[in-house]
């Protein structure tokens, strides 16, 4: 449906969007997600035709639109904070593309109370956005770009005006709503969760350029690069130097070991002498309660600080507490080992190799 081909942005030489190439099929959602000043904002506003890239072409449906003006291109555009009109009602926000376009009286009234149906604001129609919560407001700002039937629909921080309840409620009902209706999406967000939750996939980037596009669980499960392992969800990284040779890697290879906290399984260490090499052993000096979940820090015996994530009835049954010592097994299969010789934050760290076998993980990062 929307396809970009080497799509580039410059300002006065620097390169803010570098040579992208995307494609969001009919019904999807992609999620955009980066640092500030990554570009994500950028591609909105050279896909809506509001900027014109440097390079490359943009295609919705086929048609080349980089010549078209915005009004032509079939988008609807969700900015960031809203951008409503303060002096009109809920009708008149919702209705005002329709009057640009010159869609007739009766066909306008029908399409606006539909909306007005379809994103839950029966009985608002004649309040103006100072009377209206911010979950209302976003709802309006929702109906609003979905008013011109638009065949792309481009959300900026659609959630980020409201506060975490509400938020959560938004992120439920919009991603029904896109799905009932069926129009390619993409939202552009900076939470993590909103992009692993709402994506069908999740574009990472970093300084410009997509550093990888892929559905929630394989960004999350197995990042292509060190950058997106550090930024999607928490992350422990033990530097380490290969002592022997590895099958595909040689001896004295420098590595980063990556391993999500979830992927630590944690036992109370009564006697340290009951320890198994490779086994990692540490001292608890965090303890935080999060519900069902309960989120350790442990200092490993090599000086490593360790965050690991476990199960509630876990850590009673183990009789965990701050200041007890503990042993720690790496999970086989979610040990990332990237390699170490670019800088962390560039585009380039590719991954070395992974599934790991645990004894090979903890070796490695006893070693570190």
């Amino acid at each position: 449906m929307l396809r970009l081909e080497s799509v580039t942005k410059s300002y006065a030489g620097r390169r803010v969007v570098d040579d992208l190439d995307l494609l969001v099929r009919v019904g999807e959602t992609a999620v955009l997600i980066g640092p500030s000043g990554c570009g994500k904002s950028t591609i909105l506003r050279l896909i809506s035709g509001l900027e014109s890239p440097t390079r490359g072409d943009i295609y919705i449906a086929g048609e080349r639109i980089n010549q078209l003006p915005p009004k032509d291109r079939g988008i609807g555009f969700m900015f960031q904070g809203y951008a409503l009109f303060k002096h009109m009602t809920v009708t008149e926000n919702i209705q005002f593309g329709l009057k640009l376009r010159r869609v007739p009286s009766s066909k306008r009234k029908k399409r606006v109370a539909d909306l007005i149906s379809l994103v839950g604001l029966d009985g608002l129609e004649a309040r103006r956005p100072s009377q209206l919560s911010g979950g209302q407001q976003q709802r309006v700002a929702l109906a609003r770009a979905l008013a011109p039937e638009p065949r792309l629909l481009l959300l900026d921080e659609p959630f980020g005006a409201v506060d975490a309840k509400v938020r959560q409620k938004l992120r439920v009902d919009t991603k029904k709503l896109q799905r009932e209706l069926k129009i390619p999406t993409i939202l552009v967000t900076h939470d993590q969760r909103e992009a692993l939750e709402l994506g069908d996939r999740v574009v990472v980037m970093n300084h410009g350029r997509f550093e990888q596009i892929a559905p929630p669980w394989e960004i999350y499960d197995n990042p292509q690069t060190e950058f997106v392992a550090r930024f999607i969800g928490r992350t422990n990284v033990f530097q380490t130097v290969l002592d022997e040779n590895h099958s595909i890697l040689p001896k004295g290879t420098r590595l980063n070991v990556m391993v999500r906290p979830e992927d630590v399984r944690v036992s109370a260490l009564r006697d340290p002498s009951e320890r198994q090499i490779p086994t990692l052993v540490g001292t608890i000096t965090d303890y935080s309660f999060l519900g069902r979940t309960i989120r350790l820090e442990v200092m490993l015996t090599n000086g490593t600080l360790c965050t690991v994530a476990l199960p509630k009835v876990d850590a009673l049954n183990e009789k965990l507490a701050l200041g007890g010592l503990v042993s720690l097994e790496i999970a086989a299969c979610h040990a990332f080992l990237q390699a170490d010789g670019t800088n962390s934050d560039g585009p380039r760290n590719q991954e070395a190799t992974s599934n790991t076998d645990g004894k090979t993980a903890a070796d490695m990062v006893a070693s570190s």
